[in-house]
């Protein structure tokens, strides 16, 4: 208990640590820090009071459906950090150098894999955590709440759930990675993603938002009592929905109707984790010596000698430039890390670009709803942009480690190379930012494709070369994790400013939006979507200009003194 209450200590010492050396740069960074983290935490904190006072006055929508649609949400909340400590826990537990020294030392291996999992929980959800607070205080803001039920709202509910997540997926990648080396990566692969795309199925049309709204208007005004009837069985099983409940009772004043879903979370946090220490004890140490074997007994791959391999010759001006291409290529086709990872995530896109059927429905003759509804699906398309961006970039120049000793000492413009780094990433995000907003505006409206698109290819380049230059000013060239080092604070500072970029596009949007559905459902002569066309484009031009001096900035990272 005690080693574990120092680890934690550290941990968060490492979080918040400041450079001894006294320098511009470092005050700068440090004022830049706390500015951001304040902001936001602020920021968070009104979003989340004016968001609750337009649902629940304004829209009047109710307790019940306002807690099922935070069901939901959390419930896609719940899987990514479920996902994301999969990806990370493989590389920590099983690929890290680290994990080999202790192991070949005299430490039980169960303490190497807990310590490992809580390093990777509480390094990766410090932002998430932030948010949660910010978010948490605005909804205790708004229902009256003192601060002490907020607090175990937090403490018994939120972190438990949170915990709940990476727990069971520490306990999945196990199972995983055994499956793995007995029948391939490729079937273990297709067989896993196939899973968490029918669970995703399955949630989305047993706890359908569309049927749940007809279902609950039937019984307008009376729509904040609780609806248990129109809860599936099976959903309300789920640890989301247990904190959903949670927060209904809460917020009704029936504190301890809510008692019995804080036992029930605590529950499954103590049994999770008495199930994740059996486990490791008993086979942590045999799966670790299992994924050395199946390294070590794969065949070598053979030199690729096709249009794009190394052994094919130059089919461009400079041979440096492409060989720098084709290396980025196939050092990330090679990583299992990166590829599963965006596996994942475009598997995610298109279980919600699938979903948006019907979405639209729900307010179909209620103009400002409709255009709401609208700007919060494009802006969770441009939230899979910041995602994108911050896992593929930010880690660009860090990534380089030991070799950014070679490439300065090398006759070439480092600023150059980084930039050729920097283009497949892009491209890739652009690709499928470009497929995920003429799919999801096309569900709404076929003529708001156009006027879009600037936006979103503006957003693509702003949000990239913003990650970019951030990587490149807080750069660490002694982690190899790419997951970790966009889990690190200067990623957290990243997403931050990204947030601010969405909130802006909101403001940037709304009036245009608003002013065509308006002008659709209530003009009949031709709708105008002037307005529209000349804010997307001046966007995308400062967006543009923008892009080009972050990119810059970026660009010459590597050139200062590290």
């Amino acid at each position: 208990m005690k080693q574990t209450a120092i680890f934690i200590w550290y941990k968060i010492l490492m979080f918040i640590r400041y450079d001894k050396t006294v320098s511009l740069m470092n005050i700068l960074k440090s004022v830049g820090s706390f500015a951001v983290y304040s902001g936001f935490a602020a920021g968070s904190f009104f979003f989340s009071v004016k968001t609750l006072e337009f649902l629940l006055v304004t829209q009047n929508i109710g307790l019940f459906l306002f807690h099922q649609f935070l069901s939901v949400i959390l419930f896609v909340f719940f899987l990514s950090i479920n996902v994301g400590n999969i990806v990370v826990s493989y590389t920590t537990l099983f690929k890290s150098p680290e994990a080999a020294f202790l192991l070949s030392k005299p430490v039980n291996p169960v303490r190497v894999f807990m310590i490992k999992f809580f390093d990777n929980f509480f390094y990766s959800s410090g932002t998430l955590m932030m948010v949660l607070i910010s978010f948490l205080a605005g909804y205790a803001w708004y229902f009256k709440l003192d601060l002490l039920t907020a607090v175990f709202i937090y403490i018994f509910g939120f972190f438990p759930f949170m915990l709940n997540a990476g727990l069971t997926g520490v306990l999945v990648l196990l199972i995983i990675i055994n499956i793995i080396v007995k029948y391939g990566i490729k079937r273990t692969a297709a067989a896993v993603g196939l899973t968490y795309a029918a669970a995703l199925i399955f949630f989305f049309s047993a706890a359908s938002p569309v049927t749940l709204v007809n279902e609950v208007m039937k019984y307008y005004p009376d729509i904040n009592r609780y609806f248990a009837d129109l809860i599936p069985a099976h959903i309300r099983l789920l640890p989301n929905s247990w904190l959903s409940d949670t927060m209904f009772w809460i917020s009704s004043g029936n504190f301890s109707a809510a008692l019995p879903y804080f036992a029930g979370q605590l529950a499954l946090t103590a049994f999770l984790l008495t199930m994740v220490t059996f486990t490791a004890d008993k086979i942590y140490l045999k799966t670790w010596h299992r994924t050395v074997d199946y390294r070590e007994s794969k065949p070598e791959e053979k030199i690729r000698t096709g249009r794009f391999g190394f052994g094919k010759g130059s089919s461009i001006k400079d041979p440096l430039h492409e060989s720098v291409i084709k290396r980025e290529f196939f050092l990330f086709m090679r990583e299992p890390v990166q590829t599963v990872h965006l596996a994942v995530m475009v598997l995610l896109m298109l279980i919600y670009t699938i979903s948006l059927r019907g979405l639209a429905n729900i307010a179909a003759k209620q103009v400002q709803l409709y255009s709401l509804i609208f700007l919060a699906v494009y802006i969770f398309n441009i939230f899979f942009i910041v995602t994108l961006s911050l896992r593929f970039i930010y880690p660009l120049v860090s990534l380089e480690g030991k070799t950014v000793w070679k490439i300065r000492s090398a006759p070439v413009n480092t600023g150059s190379i980084l930039l050729i780094k920097l283009m497949f990433p892009i491209l890739l995000i652009m690709v499928i930012s470009l497929l995920l907003s003429i799919f999801s505006v096309g569900r709404f409206s076929i003529d708001l494709i156009l006027p879009v698109l600037p936006v979103t290819v503006g957003t693509v380049l702003l949000v990239s070369a913003l990650n970019f230059a951030i990587g490149g000013l807080f750069v660490n060239l002694g982690e190899k994790n790419p997951v970790r080092i966009s889990s690190s604070q200067g990623a957290s500072i990243s997403f931050l400013l990204s947030a601010v970029i969405i909130i802006f596009l909101v403001l940037l949007l709304y009036g245009p939006v608003h002013g065509y559905f308006t002008e659709l459902r209530y003009a009949y002569e031709r709708v105008s979507l002037r307005l529209f066309y000349q804010r997307s484009f001046v966007y995308f031009i400062v967006s543009g200009v923008i892009s080009y001096l972050l990119i810059k900035a970026g660009s010459r990272s590597l050139e200062r003194d590290l």
